[in-house]
This record gives C-alpha cells, structure tokens and sequence, in this order.
C-alpha cells in the first residue's frame, strides 16, 4: 500500500535531496524510503524509568571527588587540559 504526500521544504533542503537522488540514480520517491531505512536501526531505546534506573553505569556516577564545580560546562577543558 503507498500513500501520497505532499510536502514544502526550503529550497537549500530540496535541492540537497534532488542532488542525492541524482547522484544515486533514483526519484525522490525511491530515496525517500532508502534514507528512512537506513536510519532504522539507529531510533533510540525507549528505556522505562525503572530500566533506566537499572543501569550500571549509575554505580560510579559520583565516585570521583575533585571539588570541581564547573566540570559539565568546562569539560573539554579538563579533559584535554586547555588553558590549565
């Protein structure tokens, strides 16, 4: 079974569809269900809350003790040591 759709896109959107369609050989009708496909396998988990939870990572969270207040906005600067 299809179904017909009708979209708007910009036009920047559009022509980089029409290039890859070209380029691969196709119609926009053919790409559009590859490009879909081929992200199938990459949708998020859905995780319950109990699952998420669960999961050990949740075992070290808060193991290390630095006295840094500032890691999650700064961490590229701890991690790769810039302008220490």
């Amino acid at each position: 079974m299809s179904v017909t759709l009708q979209i708007e896109l910009p036009e920047q959107d559009a022509a980089l569809l029409l290039d890859e369609a070209n380029r691969q050989g196709v119609t926009l009708s053919e790409l559009l269900p590859r490009l879909l496909r081929r992200n199938e396998d990459t949708k998020p988990v859905s995780l319950t809350a109990e699952q998420y939870s669960a999961d050990p990572i949740w075992s070290i969270v808060g193991l290390a003790r630095t006295g840094t207040t500032d890691a999650s906005t700064n961490h590229d600067r701890y991690i790769y040591d810039e302008d220490r």
